[in-house]
């Protein structure tokens, strides 16, 4: 998770390297059960592919209107980890393995919402490769 302002959140575990791995399966679940699906949060940093899309001969200007920065705010994200644990645990065709792995980082990602709730901070998910 990437916050708009620097936030006391940054000192809690936020990897989700698991989710990552299953972000499209796990996206899929959720929009099964009417949830905005988890790689709809994802914000690439516009200069992470600028080089690659001016080598395809767009402009910066063009680069930054077709990727606006994405914001949500905590309380939102704070409810949809809570509402993807409840589908996580009780999906019937994931591994206890993976459910248990996923869910493991949803809640720990559910911890840095709760700190950016009391921040009024909003946040995004975003890659750190």
């Amino acid at each position: 998770i990437a916050t708009k302002n620097k936030s006391a959140s940054e000192r809690l575990s936020n990897d989700g390297v698991n989710l990552f791995i299953h972000l499209d399966a796990i996206s899929s679940i959720g929009e099964e059960q009417n949830l905005k699906r988890l790689d709809e949060c994802v914000y690439i940093p516009t200069e992470q592919i600028s080089e690659f899309l001016q080598n395809t001969g767009a402009s910066e200007k063009d680069i930054a209107q077709a990727n606006p920065e994405l914001w949500f705010t905590p309380e939102y994200g704070l409810d949809l980890m809570k509402k993807y644990i409840e589908v996580i645990t009780s999906y019937h065709s994931l591994s206890d393995t993976t459910k248990s792995k996923i869910t493991m980082e949803l809640n720990e990602f559910s911890q840095v919402l709760e700190v950016l709730c009391a921040e009024s901070n909003d946040w995004h998910f975003e890659y750190d490769i």
